[in-house]
């Protein structure tokens, strides 16, 4: 599930997005807000994270900008191995860890123009140089299981297809132990998106040839492994390619000890969803993550003897969230809070 500021689930803590976790400078505070997502993911039978985000991102027209941890090379990859750390544990089997699966890999942050989904606007150089360290982070150091392939392009060449990534510096320069898992139709976009080929088959081909392992819904389920078959069958691929992947899937698996213990303890679910520890620290986080430019004439704390106060703006009473946010979301607007604030005496003016 997705996970990337808390568990996308009813009832679940929401966390700041990772910007605001980053503007803490505290990395620990990453650690410990991977350990809190873990512990209720597991406790609603969710094994496996499609988090952290770990896209560099330096363009402001990018709209997933509050998913990533920034601009800074070195701060992201402090960030990203802390909360990899965080989420699995020291035992990937335990009531209270997860599989973490980084994303996106990699350079998904800077896309040309800052248009999701578009090629990468660095030279393989600048990927190399500043994106790569991030992600080497969560694997070299940190033992991040497993990857989630981007849509992104780096020199012309879809990453879901560039076995140099995938294969050579995933798993034979950094030992990734798990699997690959396409983002949604990375792998199918080599027909339908850089019409690298003009046959399905042969973009599965490519993809898991390359290092994909699992898909994320690219095509259907039957014409996934109807696909698979076909290339088998007729010898375009080596059946050893298909076990490779099986064999990693299921390693992970076993490491999450989801066939010793297949089913979650109901139990834990309603002690450890919202628990208080977590609540508090996502108030922690929020506090920390705060950057106060100036305080003229001590402005704040409210006071609760200030007579009338201007409240402007589209954040003022809504719920600013950011995305991958449940329906049903429990939350405090900043009017909601203001008005608790300060006294009943206050004029508060909103627009």
């Amino acid at each position: 599930e997705e996970a990337l500021h808390g568990v996308l689930a009813r009832d679940t803590t929401c966390f700041p997005q990772q910007i605001g976790l980053a503007a803490t400078f505290d990395p620990a505070l990453g650690h410990d807000m991977g350990r809190a997502i873990a512990a209720e993911a597991r406790a609603r039978g969710i094994g496996e994270v499609f988090a952290p985000v770990m896209d560099l991102s330096r363009d402001p027209r990018y709209g997933r900008m509050e998913e990533s941890y920034g601009e800074d090379t070195f701060l992201s990859a402090r960030f990203a191995g802390a909360g990899v750390r965080g989420l699995q544990g020291d035992d990937l089997s335990a009531p209270d860890a997860v599989a973490a699966e980084p994303k996106h890999f990699c350079a998904y942050g800077t896309p040309v123009g800052g248009l999701n989904c578009a090629p990468c606007a660095n030279s393989k150089h600048e990927v190399y140089s500043d994106h790569l360290p991030v992600f080497e982070a969560a694997y070299l150091e940190a033992g991040a299981m497993n990857a989630m392939c981007s849509y992104t392009a780096v020199d012309s060449v879809p990453v879901s297809m560039d076995r140099e990534l995938l294969t050579g510096v995933l798993r034979e320069k950094w030992g990734m132990r798990g699997f690959v898992r396409s983002d949604m139709t990375a792998v199918s976009r080599l027909w339908d998106w850089f019409f690298i080929t003009g046959d399905p088959d042969e973009a599965i081909r490519l993809g898991l040839e390359a290092g994909v392992d699992l898909q994320l819904f690219d095509f259907s389920h039957e014409k996934w492994r109807e696909g698979i078959e076909t290339l088998i069958e007729q010898g375009r691929m080596d059946r050893a390619v298909l076990e490779n992947a099986a064999r990693r899937v299921l390693r992970v698996k076993m490491l999450l000890g989801l066939f010793e213990n297949p089913y979650a303890d109901e139990e834990r679910e309603a002690v450890m969803l919202r628990h208080p520890a977590h609540l508090a620290l996502a108030e922690k986080i929020a506090d920390e993550s705060l950057v106060l430019l100036k305080n003229q004439g001590g402005l704040l704390p409210l006071s609760k003897n200030i007579g009338t106060i201007a409240l402007v703006g589209p954040c003022a009473d809504s719920h600013m969230l950011g995305d991958y946010i449940a329906d049903g979301t429990r939350s405090v607007t900043l009017l909601e809070a203001m008005k608790a604030a300060v006294s009943e005496k206050t004029v508060i003016l909103h627009e």
